[in-house]
């Protein structure tokens, strides 16, 4: 005689937790570094610093735009190869506009090497 349960519901609720207590560490890191800093450079760079960190990716950057010339520039980065901060040029709005076309919703990138190539970085 036996008894036979399905704790896969249980299990996958344990997982979604763990999950967001996760994602709530990240936070309260985040949040505790940029207490620590008031030089906006230094906040964007921890910025991406946690990003990379929460989501396990090699690069992550931060591009801020620039409603005067209509264009994206990188603000911050973290991982990025070396020369790229100084040879990548603005992103200008339409191409930004493509590229949005592309992916649809935008926000996380997950390659950006399949949409531009080195060149059309440093246009």
């Amino acid at each position: 005689m036996g008894i036979v349960r399905d704790v896969s519901e249980r299990v996958r609720a344990e997982e979604e937790i763990r999950r967001q207590g996760d994602r709530a560490g990240a936070l309260l890191k985040v949040a505790s570094r940029l207490n620590a800093q008031l030089e906006l450079e230094t906040v964007l760079r921890v910025v991406c610093e946690e990003v990379r960190a929460a989501l396990h990716v090699p690069l992550a950057a931060l591009l801020l735009y620039d409603s005067k010339s209509r264009a994206f520039y990188l603000a911050a980065g973290s991982g990025l190869p070396p020369g790229f901060a100084q040879a990548i040029q603005p992103l200008p709005l339409a191409a930004y506009d493509e590229l949005r076309q592309k992916l649809g919703s935008m926000g996380l990138i997950p390659d950006l090497t399949s949409f531009l190539t080195w060149a059309e970085c440093r246009r």
